[in-house]
């Protein structure tokens, strides 16, 4: 099958977030011996996963122009409808008509079979391949983003009406969307989607990287050796990121270490300007080819998250890393693990510092959670990940009427 992923530009060059399932997504699923085919925000390439590396494949000239002379012109759609101006890149690609012709000319060359968006704003180039050549599309959400946007932005009743139009109408003109949750696809349902067109298949997890942490190697490092370290990691400027770091800073550290547990913090991704405390040590953005190394490095996971939607990716990576979590309910929404058996459950400071020093105090409770948090991540291997969309592309397809394309 020749599928083609739409998604956004940083694949491979950002080691948290989107781009990261995005690149493992892809690499997965032409490891199963598919050719996949990417196309981005980038105008001058699209690319090709052949053995884990995306090969660049040049865009006609014509791509670049286009794209110098209309950009501008999407910036202002977005923010004529009220869209916080940090929030708005993601949804450009709406509104690039450039987009939507190097989707179409990547779909008509390489003899696509599947459409597949990664992110709301993506489905809409998407869209003249769909009616144009008839291929199958699908728009995988990672949150629900009016949603999403409501929760941890200030938006305007103008901006929230705009972002649930346009999300009902991307989900209404797809032929199949992806949720990561089955919270998410309540909410959708709840938008006026169709239910019978919403199919939940979780993110996953690189369950063999994180297997390969070197512990001592990170610890010897940042000067931790004989330390109890807990951790945090993910993009400080995320504002549910950015508020579960000032919340573990302010108030959960200091009530672990009233307890008697001197607990070092490690935040990856760097903490928001303003926090700061000797508990803390921040070694910035760390490369994907050694966050197992620093996972490995921690004693606990400690995520007090009180927004945003999707799945959390931290807490399968701290799973598949053998970290036990401490975890609000906000912050393992939609993952599916169980209280007492995968992580522990807290919402308040003190409750997380009780968690925290049950763990450090219990080696058999300690053991146990990390056992089966173990086999849940395994079971969420970005492998099984990718048959589970394959199954969905192969019905799809078949309904659509297309044979399968040259694998």
């Amino acid at each position: 099958m020749n599928l083609c992923i739409v998604t956004m530009s940083g694949l491979a060059s950002q080691p948290s977030g989107s781009p990261k399932v995005v690149t493992q997504k892809a690499r997965a699923l032409a490891g199963l011996g598919h050719r996949v085919l990417v196309v981005t925000d980038d105008p001058r390439s699209y690319y090709e996963v052949r053995d884990g590396a995306f090969v660049p494949r040049p865009f006609p000239r014509w791509s670049l122009l286009l794209h110098r002379t209309i950009r501008r012109y999407a910036g202002r759609r977005l923010s004529g409808h009220g869209l916080p101006v940090l929030e708005q890149p993601q949804f450009h690609c709406a509104f690039d008509p450039g987009m939507a012709l190097r989707v179409l000319y990547c779909a008509s060359k390489e003899s696509v079979d599947l459409l597949h968006a990664e992110k709301l704003g993506y489905a809409y180039p998407c869209l003249p391949a769909r009616f144009l050549l008839g291929i199958f599309t699908v728009l995988v959400e990672h949150d629900v983003e009016y949603q999403r946007l409501a929760d941890t932005c200030d938006l305007t009743p103008r901006a929230h009406r705009f972002m649930r139009r346009f999300e009902r109408n991307a989900c209404g003109r797809v032929d199949a969307v992806v949720t990561v949750s089955g919270e998410d696809r309540q909410r959708l349902t709840r938008l006026g989607v169709e239910g019978g067109k919403i199919h939940v298949i979780p993110h996953g997890v690189d369950t063999a990287q994180f297997a390969r942490g070197r512990r001592e190697r990170v610890r010897g490092m940042l000067g931790l050796e004989g330390a109890v370290v807990g951790i945090f990691h993910g993009t400080g400027s995320y504002k549910p990121n950015r508020d579960a770091i000032v919340s573990l800073v302010g108030e959960v550290v200091p009530a672990i270490s009233g307890r008697g547990l001197d607990l070092k913090l490690l935040i990856l991704g760097g903490p928001p300007p303003g926090v700061a405390s000797p508990a803390v040590i921040s070694p910035g953005v760390v490369e994907e080819g050694v966050l197992a190394d620093y996972l490995a490095a921690a004693d606990i996971a400690l995520l007090p998250i009180r927004s945003g939607g999707g799945t959390r990716l931290k807490i399968l990576e701290y799973f598949a890393a053998g970290v036990p979590v401490v975890s609000t309910a906000k912050g393992a929404e939609g993952l599916g693990a169980e209280d007492g058996k995968h992580l522990l459950l807290a919402e308040t400071a003190e409750e997380m510092a009780g968690a925290a020093l049950r763990l450090a105090g219990d080696p058999e409770l300690r053991a146990r959670i990390i056992r089966n948090a173990l086999e849940f991540a395994r079971g969420r291997d970005w492998r099984l990940i990718a048959m589970h969309y394959l199954e969905l592309y192969s019905r799809g397809i078949k309904r659509a009427g297309r044979r399968w394309g040259r694998a």
